[in-house]
């Protein structure tokens, strides 16, 4: 950003106060010199004020209205600036009171802003970017990359502000270096790399929480799962193998009495399914004979009459379109002959008014010469009623001007009494002013000394309420994560009863279906004894229960453990939080001694009384209270000071009145004379005297109202002839198309009408009834024709299926007996169940051993893609450890912190090389430091001095005032420099420093004057001081001259 010029108006001090910074490039430096409190920094607030809507310190925009402004003059800042090769204008005004347009008093306007792009300073417009103030920021961020907090650090260093940049935290100082050197693709980098990180780390928990899932899933008893909880992950699958073959071998054996079971049954169902089929056919030919009784003989006569009507139907449906045509038909005619019946009438209308418009016109024609004869004596009237005119003014005049030469000569005398008057109380408001002198100085100090206290303690407030705010937010996050732990502990508990209360249920279950499936001398399958003594205790086995009750232990067994892993990361988190809950503390705890201590310091040197409790709202509002008292006392002032304009403005015009009396004394004098002479001249070429002007005009206003009479009348004649010629001509068209249209209207319904008669008279009609016709077609119209034939087609398609049918069925029958079903069923019976039993059996133990086998091959799958996804795992693990400071570097940095490091360190080396050493007399370097000095996590971008004289490094803070100043300023040099020559740096082609100097010896300042100008060989650099010497060496200078009365000019000034 390079400034180009700046207008401020009613801003501080300054009425209309003008820069323009092209002027300022015949040197490399230029200093901004001028009294205290004239308004030096005021300039650099405008910039401010113009950009960003804020201002250097935190004085609000609206309170840099000048005091001594009226309601006419309004606040506004105008400035021009280059970036990136485009000119830009933004010009502000702040939210003030200003006179109303209509009426008396002030009304309130809103702030306004506008930025644009123009051709160049003064020069018109090329495009608008924005028009509002809350746009107009947001443009001006994008083109600048800077907020209002980093220009101030990096372009505009403030009075008593050039040192936080120095001595900002890490964070600070990596939320401006990235922002302008363009390092957000790393914090996009290190965002998805989190994103991909917590994905990974959740699929890992989710492949242990998988393997154990398959181990314990209730397909395993007790025994079986106590023996794999103590088995290595890697010896799993053998031992699960053999479990899979035991349930297979039990398997093989059911397998084979199923078979036995089920060829028993297959034999005795095919006997009962073929006496089944047989009864079957007994009750269809039972069946068949009751439906051709219901749908066949009782519907015959309805049929037959349907089958006649689909005749006449059939017959008047090529009719049907005929009279649809006719009906249409007669509906035209009607509508037409309506319409010939209108035009007939407008017809008539239009020839009759044809005729009168006709007449109109050759009356008029026939009073043409009358009228012209009459134009011309109006023209001749014309040039008599001038000349009377002229001499009857001139009688009037010399009528009117005696009594005026009388009350002119009055006026002068009256005039000059009251100009006297008016001096007289001019002198006497001047004796009154001078008692109220200096009010603005005494304004601008306590300002100042507002300002300074605004902006120690207003950053040590809000250190101190931050972290207040850090602690509570902390604790608060604390108690809901432990609230939140207890819920977990409370859940997990819940849980796990759920899960042994579901394993209870589902080994009743299973003992249940064991108990049912031994057999007194049979070994039991899974102890392998013969003795069975609770074999004969009554055990329901119920195969749906014992597979719900199994899917039901596989999810408890998941909630369990996912319950579990949710418990132990809560306690991580709750350890982490606590350790920041302890380093947050000690800072709050900091952040308040610091800030007694400065309001200690403060209240002992204050100008006004302070409250000794700190507390900034009273605080600020003593220093308002006393700024209202003097800006009372200025409002007096400035009330006196307007009277006495107000009061000289009087004087300036009661002496303009009394010179225009004079004047108009002299005038009137003189104009009686020329009248005179004039009357005496002219009356000599009037014949008539006795004629006035009045009654010449009357002749000639009578005659020129006749002659505009005519022109109109026969204009309006000319024209309703035209629009009567067009009408009659119009509906003469219309008539003819109607008419024609109405003759093949009537022609086609004859056709129709023959058509229709032709047919219903034929022999083979249906009937000789018209309106029956007409009723046939309207059924016609509604399918009625489709829906009887339907009908007809569907009785005797029934009829012949029907009749099929019975005979079919009849053959079938003949010489068989209705069979014994019950006696089949119950053989039937008997064999399904012990098929069925047998079928349970063999259903149980291939869904064990399908079960087993399933969770074996899951858990070989999973096993195999932990292992495959391990390296996976470690490789984005470490990769994480790395970009967030965890592994990879001594100092832990974070990965956006070690990229913004070594921009920084580029930053210090150059400030070393080309400003720090030279400042220093080669004493003082910067180093990073190792640690960070407020023992945060986030650290890397830590500024500590290296003293060559102690052989030691120590912190920053513990510079003295030059010193700091210097650092600072070495900083801000080299950062220009740095940031300038990067390839996504910010543009930066301006550099201003306000104050400081003064803390340099005479040494030290020449090394810093140097640098200076240095850097001024490239961009622009401008500096405010009081030091005598910089004003004697610095070539151009912008000098602030108070003008009294709160106000201050600009002055540029070429040595």
């Amino acid at each position: 950003m390079k400034p180009l010029y700046l207008e401020m108006n009613c801003f501080g001090p300054h009425q209309h106060s003008i820069i323009d910074f092209r002027k300022l490039d015949e040197s490399p430096i230029f200093l901004i010199g001028g009294d205290t409190g004239a308004g030096k920094s005021t300039i650099f607030d405008a910039m401010t004020y113009a950009l960003f809507n804020k201002t250097t310190s935190d004085r609000d925009a609206r309170e840099m209205r000048s005091q001594f402004a009226t309601g006419d003059e309004p606040t506004k800042v105008i400035f021009y600036f280059e970036q990136n090769g485009k000119i830009f204008k933004v010009e502000r005004t702040p939210e003030q009171f200003l006179t109303k347009k209509s009426g008396k008093g002030l009304t309130k306007k809103n702030p306004t802003a506008n930025l644009s792009v123009v051709e160049d300073v003064h020069k018109s417009e090329i495009d608008s970017i924005a028009t509002k103030p809350v746009d107009v920021g947001y443009a001006i961020d994008d083109i600048l990359n800077l907020n209002a907090e980093q220009f101030k650090k990096i372009i505009l260093l403030p009075q008593n502000d050039f040192s936080e940049f120095l001595k900002s935290n890490t964070n600070d100082k990596e939320k401006i270096l990235k922002k302008i050197f363009g390092t957000q693709l790393f914090t996009d980098f290190t965002a998805k790399l989190k994103d991909h990180y917590d994905q990974a780390k959740s699929k890992a928990d989710d492949f242990n929480n998988d393997i154990k899932a398959q181990i314990q899933a209730s397909i395993w008893n007790e025994t079986e799962q106590d023996q794999l909880k103590k088995i290595p992950n890697d010896q799993l699958i053998p031992t699960i193998n053999s479990y899979v073959a035991a349930r297979q071998e039990k398997l093989t054996v059911a397998q084979n009495n199923q078979k036995n079971a089920d060829t028993a049954w297959k034999k005795a169902d095919n006997n009962y399914q073929a006496a089944k089929e047989l009864q079957n056919k007994f009750e269809q030919l039972a069946s068949s004979k009751k439906d051709y009784q219901k749908h066949i003989i009782e519907h015959s006569t309805d049929m037959e009459t349907k089958k006649k009507h689909v005749i006449q139907l059939e017959w008047a449906q090529p009719l049907q379109e005929t009279v649809h045509d006719l009906n249409r038909l007669q509906q035209e005619q009607q509508f037409d002959l309506k319409n010939k019946q209108e035009l007939d009438k407008e017809l008539q209308q239009s020839k009759d008014q044809l005729t009168v418009a006709k007449k109109e016109i050759a009356t008029l024609n026939d009073q043409a010469d009358d009228f012209e004869d009459k134009k011309k004596r109006a023209q001749n009237l014309s040039i008599l009623i001038t000349k009377v005119q002229d001499i009857e003014s001139i009688k009037t005049s010399l009528t009117q001007l005696e009594p005026k030469l009388k009350v002119a000569t009055e006026a002068v005398h009256d005039k000059a009494n009251d100009l006297k008057a008016i001096k007289n109380s001019i002198d006497s408001k001047n004796t009154e002013l001078s008692k109220y002198q200096d009010l603005s100085t005494q304004k601008d100090q306590l300002i100042k000394a507002q300002t300074n206290f605004s902006d120690t303690f207003s950053k040590l407030e809000s250190n101190r309420n931050n972290s207040a705010n850090d602690v509570a937010e902390i604790q608060s996050k604390l108690d809901k994560l432990n609230s939140a732990l207890k819920e977990k502990t409370q859940d997990l508990a819940a849980k796990k009863a759920d899960y042994q209360e579901k394993i209870k249920t589902r080994q009743s279950l299973m003992i249940a279906q064991l108990r049912q499936e031994l057999s007194i001398g049979e070994p039991c399958p899974v102890c392998g004894s013969t003795k069975h003594p609770y074999a004969q205790n009554k055990a329901t086995a119920d195969e749906t229960k014992l597979r719900q009750a199994m899917d039901a232990v596989d999810a408890s067994q998941k909630a369990f453990a996912s319950a579990e892993t949710d418990l132990k990361n809560l306690q991580s988190n709750i350890n982490e939080n606590s350790d920041d809950f302890e380093q947050k503390q000690q800072l709050a705890v900091s952040a308040q001694v610091d800030l007694s201590m400065q309001y200690s310091k403060f209240i002992t040197t204050s100008m006004i009384d302070l409250p000794q409790e700190f507390n900034f709202k009273n605080a600020k509002l003593a220093f308002q209270t006393q700024v209202d008292q003097l800006d009372h006392q200025i409002q007096v002032s400035q009330k006196l000071t307007s009277e006495i304009k107000d009061l000289q403005k009087q004087q300036s015009q009661k002496q303009a009145d009394l010179n225009l009396a004079q004047s108009k004394l002299d005038q009137l004098t003189a104009e009686i004379k020329t009248r005179s002479t004039d009357l005496q001249t002219k009356s000599k070429d009037i014949s008539n005297p006795n004629a006035t002007s009045q009654e010449l005009i009357s002749q000639k206003d009578e005659l020129n109202k006749a002659i505009e009479a005519y022109q109109n009348d026969l204009k309006v004649s000319q024209e309703t002839l035209h629009k009567n010629e067009l009408s009659f001509n119009n509906n003469q068209t219309k008539l003819t198309d109607i008419q024609s249209q109405l003759d093949k209207i009537s022609k086609d319904i004859n056709n129709f009408n023959s058509e229709l008669t032709t047919a219903i008279q034929a022999k083979s009609a249906q009937t000789n009834n018209l309106d029956i016709l007409k009723n046939w077609i309207n059924e016609l119209s509604q399918n009625k024709l489709v829906d009887l034939k339907n009908a007809i087609s569907s009785y005797e398609k029934e009829k012949e299926i029907l009749t099929i049918n019975i005979n079919k069925i009849k053959e079938q029958l003949k010489d068989t007996q209705q069979p014994d079903l019950e006696n089949l069923k119950q053989i039937l019976s008997d064999a399904e169940t012990k098929r069925t039993l047998a079928i349970e059996n063999t259903t149980s133990t291939n869904r064990d051993f399908t079960e087993a086998q399933t969770y074996l091959e899951k858990l070989q799958e999973i096993i195999k893609h932990q292992g495959d996804f391990a390296q996976k795992l470690a490789a984005i693990t470490s990769l994480y450890n790395v970009v967030n400071g965890k592994d990879g570097n001594d100092n832990k940095l974070k990965l956006e912190t070690y990229v913004v490091q070594n921009y920084l360190l580029k930053i210090l080396d150059y400030a070393n090389n080309k400003f720090l050493n030279r400042l220093s007399h080669n004493r003082y370097s910067f180093e990073l430091s190792t640690q960070s000095t407020n023992k945060q996590r986030d650290h890397g971008l830590d500024i500590n001095i290296y003293d060559r004289e102690t052989n030691s490094t120590r912190s920053s803070d513990t510079l003295s005032g030059g010193e700091t100043f210097i650092a600072a300023l070495s900083i801000a040099l080299s950062l220009s420099e740095v940031v300038q020559s990067s390839a996504n740096g910010v543009q930066i082609d301006a550099l201003f420093v306000d104050e400081g100097f003064g803390s340099l010896d005479d040494e030290t300042l020449g090394e810093a004057m140097a640098a200076l100008e240095d850097i001024g060989q490239n961009r622009m650099v401008g500096v405010i001081s009081h030091i005598e010497s910089m004003k004697q060496s610095i070539g151009q200078q912008l000098l602030v001259k108070k003008l009294g009365d709160g106000k201050s000019k600009i002055v540029l000034v070429d040595k």
